[in-house]
């Protein structure tokens, strides 16, 4: 399989490690990349286009979809989750209104499944 870029973005470093632990027992190739905020992923997505961005909902300053939103327009190649506890339809419509996927929380091996099912990959 070949070897794919994911960024993934969440406030938690805690659950930025898990999410990268997960994702690589699935997919011990990938290469990750972390932001703690939305300034961050922006900043980062800025230099280095990905394959694969996950996004938390719930984060200080810009919400996860303000940042999909931003990245769907500068990066349309690249295939974006919402990855988030914030299980609400209006938020899982919005994200599916702006081409992202959606997935809820807590983090498991079921939920990075469904999280790598929604890359496509």
């Amino acid at each position: 399989m070949a070897n794919k870029t994911l960024l993934i973005v969440d406030d938690s470093r805690v659950a930025r490690m898990m999410i990268a632990s997960l994702v690589l027992r699935q997919r011990p190739a990938w290469k990750i990349t972390h932001a703690e905020n939305g300034s961050e992923a922006l900043s980062t997505a800025r230099k280095t286009s990905f394959d694969y961005i996950s996004v938390d909902y719930n984060m200080p300053g810009m919400d996860g979809l303000m940042v999909a939103e931003t990245l769907v327009r500068e990066q349309p190649a690249c295939r974006i989750v919402l990855l988030t506890a914030n299980v609400q339809s209006a938020i899982e419509e919005r994200a599916l209104k702006l081409g992202v996927g959606y997935v809820g929380k807590p983090l498991t091996e079921t939920s990075i499944s469904a999280l790598l099912d929604q890359f496509g990959d």
